[in-house]
């Protein structure tokens, strides 16, 4: 067994990705700055998309790690 810290990296980001990307949509573009560019919708995607991206590439190892576990060698 590996250690594969893109799993639980990949949750991490996931779950602040769509809190960030849900604030930013309830609370609309309060903040300071450009009234047309919300800037915590924009960053909570690209924290989910990041997030996913790492969940996939963990699955997508654990089942290259077990093929070759069942392999012979």
């Amino acid at each position: 067994m590996t250690l594969d810290v893109r799993q639980p990296m990949g949750l991490m980001f996931t779950l602040l990705g769509m809190l960030l990307a849900g604030y930013g949509l309830v609370a609309g573009t309060t903040a300071g700055g450009a009234a047309w560019f919300n800037i915590d919708a924009w960053w909570g995607g690209l924290l989910t998309l990041f997030g996913l991206a790492m969940l996939g590439l963990a699955a997508r190892a654990r089942r290259a790690l077990a093929r070759s576990a069942g392999a012979p060698r």
